[in-house]
């Protein structure tokens, strides 16, 4: 069995994501008021954890994570894969 690389999965979900968020605001700009609108731009919240700081009082990281995912998000997703799949 031939083995994926991680790699490639990830620049799937990275630009899907990318791709999905231009969906997603377009959809909020072009689609009018009603239920189409709702569904294409609801959100859910899948992680989120509040921002820490770590380090010393001279150098400061504040990391955190707060992922979302919409309708035009999973199409995003799917985009990229056809299209990296076209380019392989």
């Amino acid at each position: 069995m031939r083995k994926r690389p991680l790699g490639r999965y990830a620049l799937i979900l990275l630009v899907g994501a990318v791709i999905g968020s231009i969906l997603g605001q377009l959809a909020g700009m072009v689609v009018p008021e009603g239920v189409v609108k709702q569904f294409l731009t609801r959100s859910a919240n899948i992680v989120s954890l509040s921002p820490s700081t770590i380090g010393p009082d001279w150098l400061n990281f504040t990391i955190g994570l707060h992922l979302t995912i919409n309708v035009c998000g999973v199409f995003g997703i799917i985009i990229a894969a056809y299209i990296l799949r076209l380019l392989r």
